[in-house]
């Protein structure tokens, strides 16, 4: 789960970057690197555990909706294969 998180982070990352930089080929080379590695990193995430296996992280959350979930089960696994 943890490859999983880090990948979304990059993402968030890199496009907050992308958007401060006062260039545009420093933006161009800021989102598409962070868009690369945040990628590699996503299949790392996908291939860590067994296919079978679910992986889940529930965060307290202070609203009245419940709890923060991400998780990846097989079926989740094979649509964030592409």
């Amino acid at each position: 789960m943890e490859p999983f998180l880090a990948s979304s982070g990059i993402f968030a990352l890199s496009a907050v970057l992308s958007a401060l930089s006062g260039e545009r080929p420093h933006a161009n080379a800021l989102g598409a690197g962070g868009a690369g590695l945040g990628c590699l990193v996503g299949l790392v995430s996908l291939f860590s555990d067994a296919w079978t296996s679910t992986l889940s992280l529930l965060l307290p959350w202070g609203l009245p909706f419940g709890a923060f979930a991400v998780g990846l089960d097989p079926l989740t696994r094979l649509f964030l294969l592409p």
